[in-house]
């Protein structure tokens, strides 16, 4: 071969080799880098979706709405202003109610602590809490009906006139007609937009819903902006993460694979021990520390109507529905909007059995020795195989032990939730105590 074809064929092989790779993410690099890099400056200004927005999150909302706040229960025209938005007229906002919208799926009753802290928090702000709950998770562990069998607890009767709750019986998990967990969310959202559409229509005005996780906990004054502003809707809120407690900040996107990411090599299927739930794809990265902290989201309730275009000269009116949604339903995000702490339960048993619900068989090395080394030091786990069958720890990165604002219950109550304060990472030792008194009815 000459010189000069060897140079020909030289500079081929490493054109190919450049254009290739380009090609194969060409997908991925046009919607982060060019989408952001041409991001207009109109959206940077004061508009519809707020004012200052910034660049959003990779993988989540491409725009960051800046989160502005005050002490005290002022709600002024200036705070709606300031985030771009126009202030609901007097009527708009005494009319128009707040709904929490809550689907309840731990493996262990440790989430009503969690759910504790968001009823207070939320008290004031929140006109009905809609709760569904089934005796199955959706990753197909058995489980009690949690909530049902302690709402009338003292701890939940301040709540009670709020709460519209509904049990959603499975089939057995060991039935070959048991569903698939993708199946069963979706049953539990069909239960839930049932839920709200039966009460919607009693309202004067279409509510404000929120869809989040009981382990996120919005701010109270995140709702009581929401309800005094006209905000974009639907608008995403960024939760700041914790894991085990609040003194340990965490971040999924900091993650290439979920904090507790678990061999995809078993198969995914609706009964408890079968192996990664990685496979399924149910609702990837929605529950505990796979979830990326702006999940959660507020929509004004819609059931009106549209005109769609379906050609040229032609269009047809179709019903507008809003649905339960834990996916990206919006370019938008509000900043700082509350908190959302993975895994923050008082005993290790609760830690275990939700982290082997999550992930499977992968999940059966866990040991209440390791959980408690994890909780103490803050970090998360990675299971390398099932071959293997072992864990290795990995360094959460960030430590709170300086200014920590936290759910306003949480301070109250703080002997009771002691675990999650810097310092109180031993499990077992220091537990919420049982309330046996009932609320008479």
């Amino acid at each position: 071969m000459s010189h000069p074809t060897r140079r020909l064929t030289l500079i081929g092989l490493f054109m190919l080799a450049f254009t290739v790779p380009l090609i194969f993410y060409w997908y991925e690099i046009q919607n982060t880098v060019i989408e952001v890099a041409s991001v207009p400056l109109s959206y940077l200004s004061t508009n519809g979706a707020g004012a200052g927005v910034g660049v959003g999150i990779v993988g989540g909302p491409k725009f960051v709405v800046p989160h502005y706040y005050s002490e005290g229960p002022w709600m002024g025209p200036e705070i709606c202003e300031l985030h771009g938005w126009s202030a609901r007229a007097n009527e708009d906002a005494d009319e128009r109610e707040m709904w929490d919208a809550i689907i309840l799926d731990s493996a262990t009753e440790a989430e009503l602590e969690l759910l504790e802290i968001r009823l207070n928090e939320l008290h004031d702000v929140v006109d009905k809490v809609f709760i569904i709950e089934s005796n199955r998770t959706i990753n197909g562990s058995p489980k009690g009906y949690h909530f049902n069998e302690n709402r009338w607890r003292t701890r939940f009767a301040p709540f009670t006139q709020k709460i519209v709750y509904r049990s959603v019986p499975a089939i057995r998990i060991d039935s070959i007609r048991s569903p698939s967990p993708s199946a069963w969310y979706n049953r539990l959202r069909s239960e839930m937009n049932t839920l709200l559409r039966s009460r919607s229509s009693n309202t004067r005005r279409p509510p404000i819903v929120l869809f989040s996780d009981v382990t996120e906990i919005p701010k109270a004054h995140t709702i009581r902006l929401l309800r005094g502003c006209a905000f974009p809707t639907p608008l995403h809120l960024q939760m700041r993460e914790f894991m085990y407690s609040f003194e340990f900040p965490f971040s999924s996107s900091l993650l290439s694979s979920p904090s507790l990411s678990f061999s995809s090599s078993g198969s995914s299927s609706g009964s408890s021990g079968s192996g990664s739930r990685s496979g399924d794809d149910w609702m990837a990265g929605t529950r505990g520390a796979r979830g990326p902290g702006w999940l959660a989201q507020v929509h004004v309730w819609d059931t009106g109507t549209k005109l769609v275009k379906v050609g040229e000269n032609e269009a047809r009116i179709t019903r507008r529905r809003t649905e339960y949604s834990r996916d990206l339903e919006s370019d938008y995000v509000l900043a700082d909007s509350g908190w959302k702490c993975n895994y923050c339960y008082s005993g290790l048993s609760d830690l275990i059995a939700e982290m082997q619900d999550e992930f499977g068989a992968e999940a059966a090395t866990l040991t209440p020795e390791l959980m408690q080394e994890a909780v103490c030091a803050g970090t998360s786990f990675d299971v390398l195989s099932s071959k293997h069958k072992t864990v290795s720890p990995s360094k959460n990165p960030g430590l709170s032990n300086q200014s920590i604002v936290l759910p306003r219950y949480t301070i109250e109550a703080a002997k009771r939730f002691r675990h999650l304060f810097p310092g109180g990472c031993l499990r077992d030792t220091v537990k919420p105590e049982e309330d046996e008194e009932l609320e008479e009815l």
